[in-house]
């Protein structure tokens, strides 16, 4: 009812010598029992099992992707939201967007390289993690994390107009520190925030 996958693959006729109990074709899955058992607990009106940490919600949703339900994925995905079922912390989000750029898990992909700005890119902050990575996952991952420090640079930059003559239009420079004949028409745009703006960021 829930999966057209399955709709499709049991309304066609089974093999004579294919495996059957009681009757009933036995189809096998890849997925785990314990991804199963928190699947089904989606779909029947049992107990919610709750996956034990943000990777296993991701194989979930992969799992619901896979088998076309796209009703179930979104109760989990709002499972999630009201926290009930995990989510990334801390450095786990690079995991977690390693595993969601394999899966085509395009919503947490995003949702995770956004966490991820909040962390160094480095080895010591990946760790094992590092693993989960296939392909060009991690240089996409440094490549947008570039343009946001890039774009959050020029948003500055021009808001606040670092480069321009004269004083900033939002920025008083503290009397503590200016020079004696400090008015209001200086030039009072901090030296340090001027080079915090003009200076590449590095990610």
């Amino acid at each position: 009812m829930t999966s057209p996958f399955f709709r499709d693959l049991l309304s066609l006729p089974q093999p004579s010598d294919s495996e059957t109990i009681d009757g009933l074709p036995v189809v096998r899955l890849s997925e785990d029992a314990e991804l199963l058992n928190s699947l089904f607990s989606v779909l029947y009106p049992v107990r919610l099992v709750i996956p034990k940490s943000y990777d296993k919600v991701l194989y979930l949703l992969a799992a619901c992707q896979k088998y076309e339900m796209e009703r179930v994925q979104s109760a989990i995905r709002a499972e999630v939201n009201r926290g009930i079922f995990p989510s990334p912390a801390g450095t786990e989000v690079f995991g977690a967007y390693a595993i969601a750029s394999d899966k085509g898990l395009a919503p947490e992909m995003e949702a995770a390289a956004r966490l991820t700005l909040d962390y160094p890119l480095t080895f010591e902050a990946l760790g094992e993690r590092l693993r989960l990575f296939e392909g060009p996952a991690l240089c996409d991952l440094a490549r947008f994390r570039k343009r946001c420090a890039d774009n959050l640079i020029a948003c500055l930059k021009s808001f606040l107009k670092v480069d321009a003559p004269g004083p900033s239009r939002i920025c008083v420079g503290c009397p503590s520190v200016t020079s004696p004949g400090y008015h209001p028409t200086s030039a009072v745009f901090p030296t340090w925030l001027t080079q915090v703006f003009t200076h590449p960021l590095h990610t």
